[in-house]
């Protein structure tokens, strides 16, 4: 890791621990940081040489991270040890990994340690001990931890950190029909979180440019003071209200939950997502909330 890179380890709501600077532990270098492993699907028919490529799935990513921890007397010594033991200890909520490179950008992993803390006597030396820590990042993608926000609404119409717009539209004093042009700046695609903000009826969000939609059955409102958190990302596809209970049932059945996402260049031309938000029976209350992170294949 370069000198001017910072690395942090973010554990729950506790101040990040700044392995980049540690007065007992020294980090020293690590690896696998770059492009997420991939598993290439094929198949073979009878008399085939040669597979046929199906396509691709990234796999889970392995990073190996050396820290050096050091004592100077050998009660601090053994103190070091048990911190860096506690550090990375096996736990549900995972560690979180947060790079800040020279420059600025920031990029964060969430990983789990699997090995490496072994303390073997053969890398001691003195009143120093070397490990080269294993952590599985079981979603392989890297993101900027930095929560990206779009809002459409009557009361101020579409924005989200200087996006240009195109076509902000309030039709008449009670329908909507806004659309924005997202640019995605990540190298893989981001599912989000949609919140849509009430009254509002045959409500309907599409991304123009993957034709992917999200759209309540006909007829369906949401009242003033109440809204639908509507999960994208995978492993939930949830669509709850405020009070927590489910309106799955009030998705329509063609909406692509499993699938809506904002598209990475260049399923996207230059990263450009269209969203095109629409409704009725709307007020200044009414909003729409698209939330997600960028997401990156490697760095």
């Amino acid at each position: 890791m370069s000198t001017d890179d910072k690395l942090e380890a973010l554990i729950g709501t506790d101040d990040p621990v700044d392995l980049s600077d540690l007065i007992d532990f020294v980090h020293e270098g690590d690896e696998g940081w770059g492009m997420a492993p991939v598993e290439r699907l094929t198949e073979r028919g009878p008399n085939q040489h040669g597979v046929s490529d199906r396509g691709y799935r990234l796999q889970p990513r392995v990073l190996h991270l050396r820290i050096a921890g050091f004592g100077t007397d050998l009660a601090a010594y053994w103190t070091a040890r048990e911190r860096l033991i506690a550090l990375f200890a096996p736990r549900a909520e995972p560690v979180r990994l947060r790079r800040t490179y020279a420059g600025g950008r920031v990029r964060q992993l969430d990983v789990h340690y699997l090995d490496g803390l072994g303390m073997s006597t053969a890398e001691k030396f003195g009143n120093a001990q070397r490990n080269v820590i294993q952590l599985l990042a079981p979603d392989p993608l890297l993101y900027d931890p930095t929560l990206q926000s779009v809002t459409f609404g009557l009361a101020g119409g579409a924005d989200a950190f200087s996006v240009p717009m195109s076509v902000p539209l309030g039709v008449g004093g009670s329908t909507i029909d806004q659309t924005a042009l997202i640019p995605y700046l990540g190298t893989f695609g981001s599912s989000p979180v949609v919140i849509v903000r009430g009254p509002i009826t045959d409500w309907r969000i599409e991304n123009v440019t993957t034709a992917e939609v999200l759209q309540a059955v006909s007829g369906a409102s949401i009242a003033g003071g109440d809204e639908y958190i509507i999960d994208t990302s995978y492993g939930a596809h949830t669509v709850v209200d405020l009070a927590g209970a489910r309106q799955i049932a009030n998705l329509s059945d063609d909406s692509d939950i499993e699938t809506f996402h904002l598209a990475a260049h260049p399923d996207a031309p230059s990263g450009v997502n269209e969203i095109r938000v629409t409704g009725s029976g709307v007020n200044t209350n009414t909003q729409v909330f698209i939330q997600y992170y960028r997401r990156y294949l490697g760095q």
